[in-house]
């Protein structure tokens, strides 16, 4: 058995480490891979963690196994597309394995979609439309939005330094909060948290989080452990942050709160603004871009009717479980990965500042605040990763990615 890996097998390690880079979970990027080695007709096991993919090859009595690092990315469907018809293409035996590796690499470094500054404009739209939703004043969501394209900017020029990069994210909460605080005190702002949580929609890992509480469920109990504490640990260092921000603006605890909802044609612009931002920094191909914004408004108008009646809890569940049967259908019909339109619609329904706020009031001394916001926070990641566990069990995805 050589000590290099074969073709195949630099293959299926590429492939793994770029999904699980792009923030699929563990079973979506095993069943992939497996999926690829049929076609290769390998004979393999393969284990999956946020950062790590392990392939052993089974040649006879013989055994090697390969692990790959995985680099945590930003998602970019685009990308996930291309390896979904590259699979296929294997399957239907129109490329080899060393043909497919080649592929593979070539899509993993192909030029950014996007434009810097497109990335810049879609993290305004999410803040300003973020702010809208969560209920403050128009003159408050342009603030909020302002301090988007800050945190965005510092983003970019960390995105090169590594060792800055890990810092970036506190900095940036820091300094957004700070900002906030100053504009509350200059009467500019009247719920200064709530603009720098709007304007930090970017940075919290409540996807992160959604994902590891459906790896856990599907029993991959290691993957999601391990994504449910670096889900905590980014939660905890944006929270510093905050207390920091708020601490140096004289913000006490008593303005850490959610507003009322907003009334719905506020809203209904907010989920637009923040459907098109994630549309973006997604990198949804503008073929697709009808799609998705029409799967993110029937998870935003099934949330927020059935929130309101039945509550939020139940609302997120039918919005995901929605939005998950919607995907599917669209994915069986057209042979696109499901991904490309449940990754949108999920992100609508991420309770990530939930996690904030509770992370927030604890570090301000309100644990009981800290403990509702915890408590619902918990609850709303519950009914999302069920609704998408029950959309994929009434239609079944035909690929895994």
């Amino acid at each position: 058995m050589p000590l290099s890996p074969q073709p195949e097998v630099r293959c299926l390690l590429a492939l793994g480490s770029a999904l699980l880079g792009y923030g699929l979970p563990a079973h979506r990027v095993e069943e992939s891979m497996l999926r690829l080695a049929r076609a290769f007709g390998l004979d393999i096991t393969v284990f999956g963690l946020p950062t790590v993919v392990m392939v052993t090859s089974h040649f006879g009595d013989c055994t090697s196994t390969y692990t790959a690092r995985a680099a945590i990315a930003a998602i970019d469907l685009t990308r996930l597309d291309a390896l979904h018809a590259l699979i296929a293409q294997v399957e239907r035996r129109e490329l080899d394995a060393a043909q497919a590796e080649h592929e593979v690499r070539a899509i993993l470094t192909r030029p950014a979609a996007h434009a810097i500054w497109s990335n810049l404009v879609a993290v305004v739209l999410v803040a300003l439309g973020g702010a809208l939703m969560l209920g403050v004043s128009l003159s408050d969501a342009l603030w909020a939005g302002a301090l988007g394209l800050g945190i965005g900017v510092m983003l970019g020029l960390g995105a090169d330094h590594p060792t800055l990069a890990r810092l970036t994210p506190m900095l940036a909460t820091v300094l957004a909060t700070l900002a906030s605080c100053a504009l509350f005190n200059a009467q500019l702002v009247a719920h200064p948290l709530v603009v720098t949580i709007a304007a930090m929609l970017v940075l919290l890992p409540g996807l992160t989080v959604t994902l590891a509480m459906v790896e856990l469920a599907t029993g991959h109990l290691v993957s999601g452990a391990a994504r449910s504490i670096g889900a905590v640990a980014v939660f905890l260092q944006l929270g510093v942050g905050v207390l920091l921000g708020l601490r140096l603006g004289h913000i006490d605890a008593a303005r850490i709160e959610l507003l009322p909802p907003a009334p719905l044609e506020v809203a209904s612009l907010g989920a637009l603004l923040l459907a098109t931002g994630f549309a973006v920094l997604l990198v949804v191909r503008v073929r697709d871009l009808a799609a998705t914004l029409i799967v993110c408004a029937l998870a935003f108008f099934v949330c927020r009717g059935l929130g309101g009646w039945l509550g939020v809890d139940v609302g997120v569940l039918v919005a995901a479980t929605t939005v998950g049967v919607v995907s599917h259908a669209f994915a069986r019909r057209h042979d696109r990965p499901s991904s490309t339109l449940t990754l949108p619609g999920v992100m609508m329904l991420v309770p990530g500042s939930l996690g904030l706020l509770a992370v927030s009031a604890a570090a301000l001394h309100d644990p009981t605040r800290a403990f509702d916001m915890g408590i619902q926070m918990a609850l709303a990641v519950v009914a999302l990763s069920t609704g998408i566990l029950l959309s994929a069990a009434a239609l079944p995805p035909r690929t895994s990615i």
